[in-house]
């Protein structure tokens, strides 16, 4: 699989400011990558130490550093940072603790920095996937909507721009996408689908940018 060039990145890059930066839930560091020449620094957490390995890997970089981490425990850092991003992260933070998420965050960023939230949505290829074949995260709608309802409601912040994107999520072959998005229903008409969609998916962002109130 290869994940196409996200022209949104260089937009969110003109809030980051050659910065130091926090990216939660990073993943395996795809992100990071991308986000690195608009940054001083970045300091990329994810819960999963399996993830930091690959991300470690995968996608090392001079200005990053990889390290095993969460949302909730941002209070440990002792520090402060130019900017938060949430890397398609917040909706996978159990729903009763989101805006504590949220909260921590904005007391982690430092005054006119940003905290940044590059969440998925309900449109593209790729979402139609998730649902008729249980791909991926599979249906993650109401997690969605959790995410997208505690940022709005949250105290802590004030909204700064909302804007969208894409990814483009292009595969081998049926067997790459079965290998990489693991499909678990309605497996039959998985070739007649990546046959229409010529092997190549896409996901639509959200991206939320936001400043800490004061």
């Amino acid at each position: 699989m290869r994940v196409h060039p996200e022209p949104y990145i260089e937009h969110l890059g003109t809030y980051l400011s050659n910065g130091e930066i926090l990216e939660i839930g990073c993943g395996n560091g795809l992100r990071s990558k991308r986000l690195a020449p608009y940054c001083r620094s970045i300091l990329a957490i994810d819960p999963d130490k399996d993830m930091i390995a690959v991300a470690k890997a995968q996608h090392p970089d001079p200005l990053i550093i990889y390290r095993e981490g969460s949302a909730l425990d941002l209070d440990d850092l002792n520090t402060s940072f130019d900017s938060v991003v949430f890397t398609l992260s917040l909706h996978h933070i159990p729903a009763s603790l989101m805006g504590k998420a949220i909260e921590r965050a904005a007391r982690v960023v430092r005054k006119s920095g940003y905290v940044i939230f590059i969440e998925p949505t309900f449109t593209g290829s790729l979402f139609e996937a998730e649902l008729a074949f249980d791909a991926c995260d599979g249906d993650e709608r109401a997690q969605k909507a959790l995410a997208y309802y505690s940022m709005l409601t949250s105290t802590s912040l004030y909204e700064v721009e909302e804007f969208y994107g894409k990814t483009v999520f292009e595969f081998d072959s049926l067997r790459d996408f079965q290998d990489t998005m693991k499909p678990k229903r309605e497996l039959r008409s998985l070739p007649g689908f990546m046959e229409k969609h010529k092997n190549t998916l896409t996901a639509q962002r959200r991206i939320n940018v936001y400043q800490a109130a004061t």
